[in-house]
């Protein structure tokens, strides 16, 4: 064992300064999903000193077999292994497994035979199905890239010797030289160390990368996707590639909509997961525009949500006679577009706001009163609003007797 590093105690209370992160880079050439145990900046933690990164000076010593213990305040353990390695140089080892980030075009229909651009870091790497001769990049760079077979494809890395201007032309060719298809793609670089501003060819959506957002050196395109626009529901969808790609920062994504959009409450910019549908990010609008902050690459689109809040007033029911100390409030809320905002809820209890709790996992809002109420009727109003502007108040009355 090279060194070992423990970590102090902490309450439970503050377990929700420690996160967990999904390393999508690794997961997507076929190596298994790495954790980072607590992420900065935001963490007030005393045990989290520096920014949570395993590093190592001497690459000659990779790989590194890391050990991590991880210990509950009973002394159980859970024991997590994982190899570092040096991830500066191309590779075109790594098995072709996972989801391609990046699609260029199709030979056949078969989902395994379509000819995939994938991302990594500085370089990329172009695969196709077994039988293909090599690949052709023409732009700029007019390069012929050698394939080899690796985890049952053709594959190739190519590491762009400078910045990528006019569109490439990628032309997949067999064993004779003879083209087999071709396409046109725009990728962008995105640098660590430089700020910068990427838009579709249409200039509808803009993203606005700060310094250190990425990692890595990476590439980006935009496509448009009118298969998922439902006219008056949900407009201008695009997808940034290295779709799910995380990111150190956060990012800028704005989405130019028409006066109809900004002018009417319930339209949102979202992403979407393949699980659970489109997400709301965030409404804020900047002249034309409807922006939000990401973390990742996704696939981002404005829509609109109609839909007025879910709210059931279950306890107390409406002309109920109860004693003082047995009044409280249980209500329901719900919202599965844009979400809750809790700062928004108001409870009132004979016109007087009152502090109501708003129990989110549980979609719950509680009150019981600190102090006696008065003998006879009363009236309860419970006021939502989700965030895209859309409100739902409902009122009852009860009567109080000694």
């Amino acid at each position: 064992m090279r060194g070992e590093t423990r970590f102090d105690k902490f309450n439970f209370d503050e377990a929700d300064l420690i996160e967990v992160e999904r390393n999508y880079r690794l997961y997507r050439r076929g190596k298994g999903i790495y954790h980072r145990l607590y992420r900065c900046p935001g963490n007030t933690l005393d045990m989290c000193q520096g920014d949570g990164i395993i590093d190592t000076d001497n690459t000659d010593r990779l790989p590194l077999e890391v050990i991590i213990l991880l210990m509950d305040a009973e002394g159980n353990q859970s024991r997590i292994g994982l190899i570092l390695v040096n991830d500066d140089d191309p590779d075109d080892d790594r098995l072709v497994t996972g989801e391609p980030l990046i699609s260029c075009s199709s030979w056949g229909n078969p989902a395994h035979d379509r000819i995939s651009l994938d991302i990594f870091d500085k370089y990329l790497r172009l695969s196709g199905p077994p039988g293909l001769g090599g690949i052709n990049v023409n732009s700029a760079f007019n390069i012929n890239l050698v394939t080899r077979l690796t985890g049952g494809r053709e594959v190739a890395a190519w590491t762009p010797s400078g910045e990528i201007i006019d569109p490439l032309k990628i032309t997949a060719i067999d064993h004779t030289g003879r083209p087999i298809e071709d396409c046109l793609i725009s990728l962008y670089p995105v640098l660590p160390f430089e700020s910068c501003v990427i838009e579709s060819d249409d200039g509808k959506i803009r993203a606005e990368i700060p310094l250190e957002a990425v990692y890595d050196t990476t590439w980006m395109r935009i496509i448009h996707e009118p298969s998922y626009i439902v006219p008056g529901e949900i407009e201008s969808v695009y997808r940034i590639e290295p779709r799910d790609q995380p990111l150190n920062g956060k990012v800028l994504i704005k989405i130019a909509c028409d006066e109809n959009i900004v002018a009417r409450s319930g339209w949102g910019v979202y992403y979407l997961d393949r699980r659970s549908g489109w997400t709301f990010l965030d409404n804020a609008q900047e002249d034309n525009f409807l922006t939000a902050p990401a973390l990742s690459w996704e696939t981002f689109g404005l829509v609109k949500d109609a839909d007025m809040p879910y709210l059931d007033v279950q306890k107390p029911v409406d002309n109920e006679t109860l004693r003082s100390a047995d009044m409280s409030l249980y209500a329901v809320v719900r919202d599965t577009t844009s979400g809750i905002i809790a700062e928004d809820i108001i409870v009132t209890i004979d016109g007087k706001k009152v502090p109501a709790e708003y129990d989110p996992p549980r979609k719950r809002i509680l009150y019981r009163p600190w102090q006696e109420l008065s003998t006879g009727s009363h009236e309860l109003t419970v006021f939502i609003k989700d965030r895209v502007g859309n409100s739902t108040v409902r009122s009852l009355n009860f009567n109080i007797i000694q």
